[in-house]
């Protein structure tokens, strides 16, 4: 039923002088189109902005091109629209580029597809900012599906970049198990670490992020245990546990085969607990100590045989 409001309404609309001081309509500019119907995953708008005169490489206030922002948006459909459209492949924002956009999505078809498009190229680009590389960045992410196809591209499993970590070094220190074992197996990574004076081991990323299992994982896989950088001589796995107050990591080293740790070494990681007032490690420690010591106390000797007696 219509009210006397709508009547008024409708009639203010009609008799309602026209409004010299308002703002002309905006116009948008046929690359805000695309980069906006891309953010949307709407193809057809997309096309009409090509139509529209819109540039396939087109770039946003942050430098990002429409393909970059289908990559993000996990939409393989408008990966393959904008490719099939020319889009460049091999594009950069702050030396990072689709691939290492594909790296963080873990999505297997827009990672072929970049590949498959030339990717490739940007195997071995570090980002400027992080520097990581597209398989630094799976590993970060635990991105295991990008990180198989990204090896079996020929990304350089030991590359380190100007921060000296390499893949396996930044899976350690995220915590990733599975993409570890890959790395290592699969890839056949250095648990070495990275040459003298420049950068850690993986086994020293693990323990820095505090993840027990990658340590597991690490040790499983052949990591040395008494691995002892060259400007920390005595700083021992077992030494860095203790001093970051891990006990369940020091538990865990503590559990090794006797002679893995021998007194000198315990003594140099109780030394680490107590410079860092690490109560909870240095009980352990003192502990495993004094157990040690009662392990290797020499037998009592029984006294020679005297025939005169």
């Amino acid at each position: 039923m219509t009210t006397t409001d709508d009547f008024r309404a409708a009639a203010a609309a009609v008799t309602a002088p026209a409004n010299d001081n308002a703002a002309p309509a905006v116009s948008i500019s046929p690359d805000k189109q695309l980069l906006d119907a891309v953010e949307k995953g709407d193809i057809e708008a997309a096309r009409d902005a090509l139509t529209a005169g819109a540039s396939i490489d087109a770039r946003d206030e942050l430098q990002t091109t429409p393909l970059m922002i289908a990559v993000f948006a996990k939409n393989a459909a408008m990966v393959h629209f904008l490719l099939a459209n020319k889009a460049d492949v091999l594009a950069e924002r702050s030396s990072e580029g689709a691939l290492h956009l594909a790296a963080r999505a873990d999505v297997p078809e827009i990672t072929e597809t970049l590949l498959h498009h030339g990717a490739g190229a940007h195997l071995m680009l570090a980002t400027k900012n992080n520097k990581m590389t597209p398989l630094h960045i799976a590993a970060m992410t635990g991105s295991e599906d990008a990180a198989r196809q990204l090896m079996q591209a020929g990304a350089a499993v030991n590359y380190r970049g100007e921060n000296y970590m390499s893949a396996v070094d930044v899976a350690a220190q995220a915590g990733n198990v599975d993409i570890i074992r890959m790395l290592v197996i699969d890839g056949q990574a250095d648990l070495r670490g990275a040459r003298e004076g420049q950068g850690f081991d993986p086994m020293y990323y693990a323990i820095a992020g505090k993840h027990i299992e990658a340590v597991k994982e690490l040790l499983r896989l052949g990591s040395d245990p008494l691995k002892t950088d060259p400007d920390m001589p005595t700083l021992t796995p077992l030494g860095q546990a203790a001093a970051a107050g891990e006990a369940e990591i020091v538990k865990l080293f503590l559990a090794l085969p006797d002679g893995t740790y021998n007194y000198e070494r315990l003594g140099h990681a109780l030394g680490q607990a107590e410079l860092n007032q690490k109560a909870a490690t240095i009980g352990l420690l003192e502990d495993a100590m004094r157990d040690y010591v009662i392990k290797n106390r020499p037998a009592p000797q029984a006294p020679a045989y005297d025939p005169g007696i």
